[in-house]
């Protein structure tokens, strides 16, 4: 039987070195919610976790939710392979699709094969967890929030495509 205790989750950084994690950052009382309203973009990691493997994608948090949490969930639960571009540094994931199971290829970390179901769910949880955080942090910041404007419509769209993989 196939473990599928898939665990994405983010984590906000200002510099690359210290990451602050969702619970963290959601039980800091201010001090982190201030420094990240003024700052242009919320950068940090999605943290990908199952079994003994561990991957994190360091890089701007919204244009990867958007592109791996949402827009890139009917084609991989109907099989298809997806590749997501990183933003602040070259390269890409890939992901392929094999049965039951997506294998994730970068060169930011080891290859890894992750059961695809599980990880689809667990991407969009994440996702609109993300976007629940970005919307209360950045209230204030129009131009952010332009980024997420259609994040409702695509987030629809992938727990559509999983309910009918189910």
């Amino acid at each position: 039987m196939i473990s599928d205790n898939v665990r994405v989750t983010f984590s906000v950084t200002f510099d690359f070195r210290r990451y602050y994690s969702e619970d963290e950052v959601g039980q800091d009382g201010g001090g982190l919610a201030g420094r990240i309203a003024r700052v242009p973009d919320i950068e940090g990691a999605l943290e990908i976790t199952w079994l003994d493997t561990q991957i994190k994608i360091a890089d701007q948090l919204a244009p990867w939710v958007q592109n791996l949490c949402y827009l890139a969930i009917p084609d991989l639960a109907q099989g298809q392979n997806v590749v997501v571009s990183y933003i602040l540094m070259s390269g890409v994931l890939e992901l392929v699709c094999e049965g039951e199971w997506i294998e994730l290829h970068s060169e930011h970390f080891e290859t890894a094969r992750l059961p695809r179901l599980p990880l689809l769910t667990s991407l969009v949880s994440c996702g609109h967890r993300f976007e629940a955080f970005a919307t209360l942090a950045k209230q204030g910041d129009k131009v952010y929030l332009a980024q997420l404007v259609d994040f409702p419509q695509f987030r629809q769209a992938a727990l559509d495509a999983l309910a009918a993989a189910n």
